[in-house]
C-alpha cells in the first residue's frame, strides 16, 4: 500500500523542483514564475556563493558561477513579475537603480561634508527601491490568468 508523502519530503521535492526549474528556463522571459520558484534560486545561489567565495581557492569558480547565473536570475525576475501583473523591466530599473542610489549614497557619506547629506538622502531612497523590489517579488502572484499566462499553483 502507497504511502502518503510527508511534508517535509513534499518540500525537499518542491525546492529541488524550484531550482531545476530555474536552470530548465534559463533564458525563458516569457510567463509566471511563483514565489518559490523564484526565491528557492535566489536564496541557494547566495548560499553557493558564499561557501565559494569563502573558500579562497575556489574564487575564480566563483566567478564563473556568478556569471552564469546573471541571465537566468533575470529570467526568474522577469517571471515572477509577470505572475504579480507587473512588466517584466519594472522591477529590474527599480531594483538596480535602488542599488546603484544606495551604493553612491553610501561613497558620497565617506567624503563628509555637504555629501554626507547628500549620501543618506541617497541612500535611503535606493533603500526604499531596494525594499520595493523585495516586496513585489514576495507579493502573491495574481489569482487566475494574466496577460503572461494561466494560474501558477
Amino acid at each position: 500500500m502507497p504511502t502518503k508523502a510527508t511534508s517535509k519530503s513534499v518540500f525537499k521535492n518542491e525546492f529541488f523542483e524550484s531550482y531545476m526549474e530555474y536552470w530548465k528556463k534559463y533564458v525563458q522571459f516569457s510567463g509566471r514564475a511563483t514565489r518559490m520558484e523564484f526565491w528557492v534560486p535566489v536564496l541557494l545561489n547566495w548560499v553557493i556563493e558564499m561557501v565559494l567565495v569563502l573558500s579562497i581557492v575556489l574564487l575564480p569558480v566563483a566567478y564563473i558561477f556568478s556569471l552564469a547565473t546573471v541571465i537566468p536570475g533575470l529570467a526568474v525576475m522577469w517571471r515572477r513579475a509577470h505572475d504579480i501583473g507587473k512588466p517584466g523591466w519594472l522591477p529590474l530599473v527599480v531594483g538596480v537603480i535602488g542599488f546603484i542610489l544606495l551604493y553612491g549614497g553610501v561613497f558620497l557619506t565617506m567624503l563628509g561634508g555637504f555629501m554626507l547629506l547628500l549620501g543618506i538622502l541617497l541612500s535611503l531612497a535606493g533603500l526604499a527601491g531596494v525594499v520595493l523590489h523585495v516586496v513585489w517579488m514576495a507579493s502573491p502572484g495574481v489569482k487566475g490568468s494574466n496577460t503572461h499566462g494561466g494560474a501558477r499553483i
